[in-house]
């Protein structure tokens, strides 16, 4: 047996391509990249994914009420193009409000499935596979041992995480 991490490590190999071509003029180009392939077992066996935090929303909110102060700071009715900053203004006052429901929503969901995301994520480092069956073995506290299936793993350690938490 071996531990799921590790087969998930190993089926998901990355490959550093790298391609040349001579130029007319004597030049050589290179382009590199790094590709990062994952088989179907690594796929099946992947971790439960992690919550989306609130940092980029709210960066973004900070950037938009900045630019939003900015814009009604400098807002002169006498100007030729005040209306077009009036509408400006509006809009960003929206993008504002989508952003703010944004982090609220991702907050409420940070605290209510947070904590079953990161105790399924620990039980599925404390999960083995065996090669010659398919199966995945969690090994619980107190010697008790617990065999899962392979396909769909992360679903049923998410299952597992809810009723140990509730």
């Amino acid at each position: 047996m071996v531990s799921v991490a590790a087969v998930v490590l190993e089926e998901s190999p990355t490959v550093l391509v790298r391609a040349g071509n001579m130029g007319a003029n004597g030049y050589a180009g290179y382009l590199t990249g790094r590709v990062q392939t994952k088989t179907r077992l690594a796929a099946m066996l992947a971790p439960p994914a992690r919550l989306q935090t609130v940092t980029a929303p709210a960066v973004c909110l900070g950037v938009a009420v900045f630019l939003e102060f900015v814009m009604l700071s400098n807002l002169d009715p006498a100007r030729s193009d005040f209306g077009a900053v009036a509408g400006f203004a509006s809009l960003l006052g929206l993008v504002i409000a989508a952003l703010t429901c944004v982090i609220l929503v991702r907050k409420r969901k940070l605290s209510a499935s947070g904590p079953i995301a990161e105790r399924a994520r620990a039980l599925w480092r404390r999960c083995w596979y065996c090669r010659r069956c398919g199966v995945v073995t969690l090994a619980m506290t107190g010697g008790s041992n617990q065999t899962l299936p392979a396909h769909g793993l992360a679903r049923t350690l998410v299952a597992i995480a809810r009723t140990k938490l509730h």
